[in-house]
C-alpha cells in the first residue's frame, strides 16, 4: 500500500488495522481499472492526514472539487489548480458546521468529522442514504461518536442544473413529497449526460 495503510484482503471480507503515519500519493482518477473518481474526495481526506504533500488529478468528470471548501472549513489546506487537488498533510481537523454537496463529497466530510477535534455537523445529508445506507449506525458500531437528527435540512423542490461544455444547462425539476421521497423529473437535455454523472446530480442543485 502506498500510504502505509494495513489491511488484509481475504474471500469475503477485508480485516484492516491501525497504521501509523501515512505517506502522501500522487494519483490521478481514471476508468476501471484505474483509480475510481467516486473514491476521490474520501482520498483526498486520507491524504490531509497523510505527512507530506499529495496531489490528486480528477480526469473523469467536472466540477468534482466541490467537497475541497468544505474540508478547508474543517481545518484542510488543500487548493485547487485546474483538475488537480494539491493537498497539504498533517492536517489537524477541528470541528465546524459544513455542507454536503454530493454523495461523495458526504462521506468524506464525515471521514474528516470523525478525526476532527470538537464537533462537527454535516449538513444535507440525505445525499448519503443514495449510497450508504444506515452509515451513522454502521460507524456507531465501530465505537464513531456520530448521530443523525431526523428531519432536518430536507431539500426543496428546485431546478437541476449541470455544466456540459462550459454551458449551464436546465436537465430537470427536483421534487419532494412524504409519500415517495425526493426524485426528479428529467428534462430533454438529461441526454447530453451519461448515465452515471446523472445519478450524481443530486448534489447542491435545488
Amino acid at each position: 500500500n502506498k500510504m502505509g495503510l494495513k489491511f488484509k484482503i481475504e474471500k469475503n471480507k477485508i480485516e484492516d488495522f491501525k497504521s501509523g503515519l501515512l505517506k502522501p500519493i500522487s494519483l490521478k482518477t481514471s476508468a476501471y481499472p484505474g483509480f475510481p473518481t467516486d473514491m476521490q474526495a474520501q482520498i483526498i481526506t486520507l491524504a490531509c492526514l497523510s505527512k507530506g504533500n499529495s496531489d490528486v488529478q480528477e480526469n473523469i468528470f467536472e466540477n468534482r472539487f466541490m467537497h475541497i471548501p468544505e474540508l478547508n472549513r474543517l481545518g484542510a489546506n488543500i487548493s485547487i489548480e485546474g483538475n488537480k487537488a494539491l493537498i497539504k498533510g498533517s492536517t489537524s481537523f477541528v470541528g465546524a458546521e459544513v455542507m454536503a454537496t454530493d454523495l461523495r463529497a458526504s462521506v468524506s466530510l464525515i471521514l474528516a468529522g470523525l478525526s476532527a477535534k470538537g464537533f462537527t455537523k454535516v449538513n444535507r445529508v440525505y445525499h448519503l442514504d443514495r449510497g450508504y445506507e444506515n452509515i451513522d449506525k454502521k460507524l456507531s458500531a465501530c465505537g464513531a461518536e456520530i448521530y443523525r437528527k431526523k428531519n432536518e435540512n430536507k431539500p426543496a423542490n428546485g431546478i437541476v442544473y449541470a455544466y456540459v461544455n462550459g454551458e449551464e444547462v436546465k436537465m430537470g425539476k427536483v421534487i419532494y413529497g412524504k409519500k415517495h421521497g425526493r426524485w426528479i423529473e428529467w428534462h430533454p437535455n438529461e441526454r447530453k449526460l451519461d448515465e452515471n454523472y446523472k445519478h450524481g446530480l443530486l448534489d447542491g442543485t435545488s
